[in-house]
Protein backbone atom coordinates (compact mmCIF):
# COMPACT_ATOMS: atom_id res chain seq x y z
CA UNK A 1 0.00 0.00 0.00
CA UNK A 2 2.48 2.50 1.07
CA UNK A 3 4.62 1.84 -2.03
CA UNK A 4 1.98 2.52 -4.23
CA UNK A 5 0.67 5.68 -2.75
CA UNK A 6 4.20 7.05 -2.96
CA UNK A 7 4.54 5.63 -6.54
CA UNK A 8 0.93 7.85 -7.40
CA UNK A 9 2.72 10.72 -5.27
CA UNK A 10 6.14 10.95 -7.29
CA UNK A 11 4.04 10.65 -10.73
CA UNK A 12 1.90 13.71 -9.47
CA UNK A 13 4.93 15.39 -8.94
CA UNK A 14 6.85 14.54 -12.04
CA UNK A 15 4.13 15.40 -13.82
CA UNK A 16 4.24 18.62 -12.48
CA UNK A 17 8.30 19.24 -12.65
CA UNK A 18 8.34 17.76 -16.14
CA UNK A 19 5.49 20.26 -17.41
CA UNK A 20 6.42 23.35 -14.91
CA UNK A 21 9.55 22.45 -13.93
CA UNK A 22 8.74 23.06 -10.30
CA UNK A 23 6.37 21.00 -7.55
CA UNK A 24 3.64 22.31 -5.41
CA UNK A 25 4.69 23.33 -2.62
CA UNK A 26 1.20 22.08 -0.76
CA UNK A 27 1.94 18.60 -2.16
CA UNK A 28 5.39 18.49 -0.89
CA UNK A 29 4.23 20.02 2.69
CA UNK A 30 1.17 17.19 3.05
CA UNK A 31 3.45 14.71 2.31
CA UNK A 32 5.88 15.66 5.03
CA UNK A 33 2.85 15.75 7.10
CA UNK A 34 2.20 12.36 6.08
CA UNK A 35 5.75 11.03 6.56
CA UNK A 36 6.45 12.58 10.40
CA UNK A 37 2.51 11.19 11.01
CA UNK A 38 3.79 7.74 9.49
CA UNK A 39 7.21 7.60 11.13
CA UNK A 40 5.65 8.11 14.66
CA UNK A 41 3.41 5.49 14.54
CA UNK A 42 6.24 3.48 13.27
CA UNK A 43 7.95 4.51 16.88
CA UNK A 44 11.16 5.41 14.69
CA UNK A 45 12.14 7.83 17.56
CA UNK A 46 15.19 9.81 16.84
CA UNK A 47 15.89 7.53 13.91
CA UNK A 48 13.92 9.83 12.00
CA UNK A 49 17.25 12.09 11.73
CA UNK A 50 19.22 9.67 9.67
CA UNK A 51 16.42 8.50 7.60
CA UNK A 52 15.99 12.49 6.53
CA UNK A 53 20.02 12.93 6.07
CA UNK A 54 20.29 12.42 2.91
CA UNK A 55 17.44 14.08 1.72
CA UNK A 56 18.65 17.00 3.86
CA UNK A 57 21.65 16.81 1.96
CA UNK A 58 20.05 17.21 -1.35
CA UNK A 59 18.84 20.57 0.10
CA UNK A 60 22.47 21.59 1.09
CA UNK A 61 23.56 20.94 -2.89
CA UNK A 62 20.69 23.11 -3.59
CA UNK A 63 22.39 25.94 -1.82
CA UNK A 64 25.44 25.62 -3.11
CA UNK A 65 24.84 24.52 -6.77
CA UNK A 66 21.90 26.50 -7.42
CA UNK A 67 21.20 25.43 -10.84
CA UNK A 68 21.87 21.86 -10.84
CA UNK A 69 19.23 20.82 -8.33
CA UNK A 70 15.92 22.16 -7.43
CA UNK A 71 14.76 22.47 -3.42
CA UNK A 72 11.41 20.45 -4.23
CA UNK A 73 13.96 17.34 -5.69
CA UNK A 74 15.73 17.75 -2.04
CA UNK A 75 12.21 17.89 0.07
CA UNK A 76 11.68 14.98 -1.90
CA UNK A 77 14.26 13.02 -0.39
CA UNK A 78 13.15 14.00 2.96
CA UNK A 79 9.65 12.72 2.01
CA UNK A 80 11.33 9.21 1.47
CA UNK A 81 13.55 9.27 3.71
CA UNK A 82 10.70 9.24 6.30
CA UNK A 83 8.95 6.42 4.25
CA UNK A 84 11.59 4.25 3.26
CA UNK A 85 14.68 4.76 5.39
CA UNK A 86 18.13 6.19 5.30
CA UNK A 87 19.64 3.34 3.33
CA UNK A 88 16.22 2.88 0.77
CA UNK A 89 16.58 6.57 0.04
CA UNK A 90 20.33 6.45 -0.39
CA UNK A 91 20.11 3.62 -3.00
CA UNK A 92 17.40 5.02 -4.74
CA UNK A 93 18.57 8.54 -4.91
CA UNK A 94 22.05 7.28 -6.09
CA UNK A 95 20.30 4.77 -8.92
CA UNK A 96 18.08 8.41 -9.79
CA UNK A 97 20.95 10.75 -10.09
CA UNK A 98 22.71 7.74 -12.43
CA UNK A 99 20.15 7.32 -14.69
CA UNK A 100 19.45 11.40 -14.94
CA UNK A 101 23.43 11.61 -15.85
CA UNK A 102 22.82 9.12 -18.44
CA UNK A 103 20.29 10.69 -20.08
CA UNK A 104 22.01 14.14 -19.22
CA UNK A 105 24.92 13.14 -21.45
CA UNK A 106 23.20 11.60 -24.34
CA UNK A 107 21.14 14.27 -24.40
CA UNK A 108 24.23 16.58 -24.37
CA UNK A 109 25.44 14.71 -27.10
CA UNK A 110 23.11 15.07 -29.41
CA UNK A 111 22.41 19.39 -28.53
CA UNK A 112 26.02 19.41 -29.12
CA UNK A 113 26.62 20.16 -25.90
CA UNK A 114 24.63 22.75 -24.90
CA UNK A 115 23.19 22.75 -21.48
CA UNK A 116 19.81 20.63 -21.13
CA UNK A 117 17.70 20.86 -17.75
CA UNK A 118 16.54 17.55 -17.05
CA UNK A 119 13.88 16.81 -14.27
CA UNK A 120 15.15 14.52 -11.28
CA UNK A 121 11.87 13.70 -9.98
CA UNK A 122 10.80 11.23 -12.82
CA UNK A 123 13.95 9.26 -12.96
CA UNK A 124 13.44 9.26 -8.87
CA UNK A 125 9.75 7.56 -9.38
CA UNK A 126 11.40 5.51 -12.35
CA UNK A 127 13.59 3.58 -9.83
CA UNK A 128 11.28 3.09 -6.98
CA UNK A 129 9.24 1.29 -9.42
CA UNK A 130 11.62 -0.77 -10.44
CA UNK A 131 13.09 -0.89 -6.97
CA UNK A 132 9.81 -1.85 -5.12
CA UNK A 133 7.35 -2.95 -7.78
CA UNK A 134 9.89 -5.37 -9.92
CA UNK A 135 12.04 -7.13 -7.44
CA UNK A 136 9.34 -9.80 -6.64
Amino acid sequence: MKNALLCGYLAVLSFQDIKQKKVSLWLLLAAIIGGVCYAIVQQKGFHILGDILPGILMCMITFLAPKALGIGDGIVGVIYGLFYGWRSTCICLMLAFGLTVIVGVTLCIGRSGRRVQIPFIPFLMAVHVGMFFLKG
